[in-house]
């Protein structure tokens, strides 16, 4: 057996995080499952109380107003909250770290309001191949004037029914062929469709939801 010797801080941080799970996450699971639903009210809460603890966007720099916690503490925090039912973790789950790689005004509207529990991002990809020159996404992307349309199938998103936007990845063409690329989609986008399958939860608490692109 490997024994793990924690830091005053990371054994505060388990601690924390576990009375967070035990206290506001574990109370409401019962009642989640009999309704196979989350209320936004209640979804509001969890991701400010988890902001609030230092517990939510851990991977996220501060001057993204994230949490920026070690890798140790990053563990830490993902093993206290696998003892909530996946639906609530999902909720208080970390925003993609690419979010990172956006210009200045993307950074306030989407990242930081991420970061501190204002919103929430779910991401999109269909299975991608690797060919010998790189990733290939079956979801295409073209840019029409000033804006890009992107065409892309039907897929099941973790989280998507608790999030505001989609960090969705799909493939464009340039001069040397086609590449990857992620795009930041609105969930009022238009031509962005759901099915009914986001409404409710699958047994065992896990929200698996669909979109079309």
């Amino acid at each position: 057996m490997i024994k793990i010797h924690l830091t005053d801080s990371e054994r505060q941080l388990q601690e924390a995080t576990s009375k967070f799970v035990r206290e506001t996450l574990n109370p409401l699971e019962a009642r989640i499952l009999a309704s196979r639903s989350v209320e936004n009210s209640k979804i509001a809460l969890i991701r400010q109380d988890a902001a609030t603890l230092g517990i939510l966007a851990p991977n996220i720099p501060k001057k993204f107003d994230g949490n920026q916690r070690s890798f140790p503490e990053i563990c830490i925090i993902s093993e206290g909250l696998g003892k909530a039912l996946p639906v609530l973790r999902q909720i208080c789950q970390s925003p993609p770290r690419i979010l990172c790689l956006m210009n200045d005004k993307f950074i306030e509207q989407y990242l930081k309001p991420c970061a501190e529990g204002k919103k929430a991002c779910a991401v999109v990809w269909d299975d991608a191949h690797s060919t010998s020159d790189g990733i290939d996404f079956p979801t295409t992307a073209e840019l029409h004037g000033d804006n890009w349309i992107i065409d892309g199938g039907t897929y099941l998103v973790e989280n998507g029914s608790n999030c505001d936007f989609f960090v969705v990845f799909a493939s464009v063409e340039d001069e040397s062929g086609s590449q990857p690329a992620a795009f930041v989609v609105d969930r009022q986008s238009p031509g962005v469709h759901f099915s009914d399958d986001g409404k409710a939860l699958k047994p065992g608490g896990i929200t698996l939801f669909r979109i079309g692109l």
